[in-house]
């Protein structure tokens, strides 16, 4: 989204700069027999450039504002299984036969999401 935004607004951009006393001829046809000028279309793609700029600025500020969360390092056995897409029984199995591995923390069971990612089946989610 942002590639193709920013495309567009260097042609926007690009189409502002050239120069107004580009003969009418270089349009194509369908531009000419129209109700809109070449100046007038230059001032469409010049405020159309500036409002681009806008939207790219307010874009730009939205993403870094709103940043996922960092992911948790321990997560439990339910969101184990929902990553892998394999119920909580086949977790249980899996940890019983030492395919993945977890730690007890008071009387619960938790993973590493770093081990969970390596896991083949790993889904993120």
């Amino acid at each position: 989204m942002t590639l193709a935004l920013r495309s567009i607004f260097e042609l926007a951009l690009n189409v502002s700069r050239m120069d107004d006393n580009m003969s009418t001829g270089a349009l194509p046809k369908t531009v000419t027999d129209e109700q809109y000028s070449y100046g007038k279309l230059l001032q469409l793609a010049r405020e159309l450039a500036i409002e681009l700029g806008m939207v790219h600025t307010f874009l730009h500020q939205a993403i870094s504002c709103c940043k996922a969360a960092p992911e948790p390092e321990w997560i439990n056995s339910a969101m184990v299984a929902r990553m892998l897409g394999i119920s909580p029984r086949t977790l249980a199995n899996l940890r019983s036969k030492g395919i993945v591995k977890s730690y007890r923390l008071h009387g619960k069971l938790y993973y590493k999401t770093s081990e969970v990612r390596l896991l083949p089946g790993f889904k993120p989610g």
